[in-house]
């Protein structure tokens, strides 16, 4: 007689599948760090895509425009820890010329009339000033910002004012050729908005290379940054307010030696100062990141390239160590 064979089969005892559970949890909390690296990695990267591809565009616009068309930048406040995600069109720089007629009050006046030769309503089209729009008188070395269409404020110091003086002294008038630069105004479409938590840290982005360009300038979030690019599709001017000069925008012409470096990176650390040891709670500023990439428009070539950040920086001038390599390369290829 044949005999069968019996097979019993245990199910997991609740002290193994305890077991189980446990090492399922530790290997998720050893995985999430690289998880959320890899994450914020890729977003990173997306968004440097985004702001590369809006600044070729404009870029593209430009090309066979006599006034030139620009890339408006713009956070969402005007402090050190305000991100900047938005991402605007805008026409290029207008400038228009004549004859300007200023008179002073005093000896230490801030402001003084400026009667235009043609008025600026001719010129413009309109008597509305916008903020950022500047006289450059002839013989020069200096920018005035108009208060309105009839006024001018001397970017100089209060007890002597930086423009021709009068033969009969002050007060007085004196006439002289001018030239009105007219700051680019934002179009209404064809916006690029960043998305999650990835931004432009404009504070931390610079006109200029360090190791590279003579100058450095640092940016800052008081009022918009534009890149303005020629008709051949050249970076030809930007504008932007420097840190701590409350609200006077600069205007600098861009050339060989004055590339530009946006960096992208995450929002929460706009404002973060330089951690020593950073950790996940505090991470330090953006240009630690080795995820962080700069985007650079180089005024030389013109063409616009992502950078990555250099990794356990010390500081932002160590951080663009690959954007001067690159240039460098770039220049040697040429």
């Amino acid at each position: 007689m044949a005999r069968t064979s019996v097979i019993y089969r245990h199910g997991m005892t609740l002290v193994e599948l305890l077991v189980v559970i446990i090492i399922l949890g530790l290997l998720g909390v050893a995985a999430a760090p690289a998880i959320n690296s890899s994450s914020s990695k890729n977003k990173l990267r997306d968004a440097a895509s985004s702001v590369s591809s809006h600044i070729v565009r404009a870029a593209s616009q430009a090309v066979g425009r006599n006034s030139g068309y620009g890339a408006w930048l713009e956070s969402d406040g005007n402090s050190a820890s305000s991100p900047t995600f938005l991402l605007r069109f805008c026409p290029g720089t207008v400038e228009a010329s004549g004859t300007v007629t200023i008179t002073a009050s005093s000896l230490t006046a801030m402001t003084a009339t400026a009667t235009m030769t043609p008025t600026y309503e001719t010129l413009t089209g309109t008597s509305v000033v916008p903020a950022g729009a500047l006289l450059r008188i002839s013989g020069m070395p200096f920018d005035y910002k108009l208060v309105d269409e009839t006024t001018i404020a001397f970017n100089g110091s209060s007890a002597t004012c930086s423009w021709p003086r009068p033969s009969g002294g002050y007060p007085g008038a004196v006439s002289v050729p001018f030239t009105l630069q007219l700051p680019p105004m934002r179009t209404s479409g064809g916006k690029t908005l960043l998305g999650g938590n990835a931004c432009i840290d404009l504070p931390q982005s610079t006109i200029g290379v360090s190791d590279y360009s003579p100058t450095v300038t640092p940016l800052s979030n008081d009022g918009p940054f534009i890149i303005a690019f020629d008709s051949v599709g050249r970076p030809k001017n930007v504008l932007f307010t420097p840190p701590g000069t409350s609200g006077l925008p600069k205007m600098v012409t861009t050339d060989a030696l004055t590339p530009i470096a946006l960096l992208v990176g995450l929002r929460d650390q706009v404002g973060v100062d330089y951690q020593s040891e950073p950790s996940e709670d505090n991470p330090g500023a953006n240009w630690q990141r080795k995820d962080a990439w700069w985007i650079v428009i180089d005024p030389r070539s013109g063409g616009v390239f992502q950078v990555e950040n250099y990794p356990n920086a010390p500081n932002r001038q160590t951080a663009q160590r690959f954007i001067r390599q690159k240039l460098l390369n770039s220049n040697n290829a040429n």
